[in-house]
């Protein structure tokens, strides 16, 4: 296929997903176009931009954006986008996922290498909400959330990309309870 859907297994795919086929056929400078994420209550956007200082990385949304218009519907340019994304094949296969990591970084890593080495832009269409339910057995969120695991493949990740460190700012532009 041309264009993918990539979700993770507890997200609940929206009936207008088709929005982000359609933005991506209107613009075929973006690799990728997610949506927001409902989930306990709350909408957020795990979307920000990636800035490199020498050795450190930043995660953050410092940067006021452009809302911009495609296929009808808002859309705002991101380097980094949740795994909630619709992708053209062609940005994947550019660049893919690194097989090294085991939940954790690979995000990060995969989104820097586009950043780095690509042509590929990204954005957001706040139209299109995917709603999460977290969830896994208890092996699943032991492995999730192990701090060892999460240090060796952000080592891995620094190492990698030759980062001394990765300062995280505000990387939720959109935060939203009920």
């Amino acid at each position: 296929e041309e264009y993918l859907l990539i979700v993770d297994t507890d997200h609940r795919i929206p009936e207008n997903v088709s929005v982000l086929y359609n933005q991506l056929i209107e613009r075929p400078d973006m690799g990728g176009i997610s949506g927001l994420l409902f989930e306990a209550g709350g909408i957020t956007a795990v979307c920000h931009d990636l800035y490199e200082n020498e050795k450190i990385l930043f995660r953050d949304t410092r940067n006021e954006k452009v809302v911009e218009e495609a296929h009808g519907y808002p859309l705002v340019e991101y380097d980094f986008l949740p795994n909630i994304t619709m992708f053209r094949r062609e940005c994947l296969e550019d660049y893919c996922w690194d097989p090294e990591y085991t939940i954790g970084w690979e995000h990060t890593d995969f989104f820097i290498a586009h950043k780095r080495q690509t042509k590929w832009s990204f954005g957001v269409c706040p139209e299109v909400m995917f709603r999460h339910y977290p969830g896994g057995d208890e092996n699943y969120r032991a492995k999730r959330k192990s701090w060892n695991r999460i240090h060796e493949s952000k080592q891995y990740f620094l190492d990698k990309w030759e980062f001394e460190q990765v300062m995280i700012g505000e990387t939720n532009w959109l935060c939203s309870n009920s």
